[in-house]
């Protein structure tokens, strides 16, 4: 199983990793701290799920643009590539942000719920679609 993780907040990308490798110990896990990194992995190799947060740089070195994640999303969608996708966000607006940009079905993890670790799980272990 590969995983991309395509998030600029360490902490939360740790966590996201811990909570995988509990689930499937022998992951490929890749992590990018921005958008257009997280697209040339995606291009470049097949991946099983993207884990994205909403609040992410388009470029290296960048300041956070507000809707980083829903670049990624256009991305994917417009070059067809094939990946089970959440925004992974701490922030309740990003959830408004995926439907008003037409990704309704993306499912949206919030971070700052008590529920993270269980609906992380669920979504990776194909639960939430």
């Amino acid at each position: 199983m590969k995983i991309l993780i395509s998030d600029d907040c360490d902490i939360k990308s740790k966590e996201i990793k811990e909570i995988i490798l509990q689930i499937y110990p022998n992951a490929e896990i890749t992590r990018v701290n921005y958008a257009k990194a997280g697209l040339k992995e995606l291009i470049k190799n097949r991946y099983d799920y993207l884990i994205q947060d909403m609040f992410l740089p388009i470029n290296f070195e960048e300041e956070i643009d507000m809707q980083g994640g829903i670049y990624i999303l256009n991305q994917v969608k417009f070059r067809g590539i094939k990946v089970k996708s959440c925004i992974c966000s701490s922030d309740k607006i990003s959830q408004s942000y995926i439907i008003e940009a037409g990704f309704s079905k993306i499912p949206f993890i919030n971070y700052s719920s008590n529920y993270f670790r269980e609906d992380l799980t669920n979504f990776i272990q194909g639960e939430i679609c």
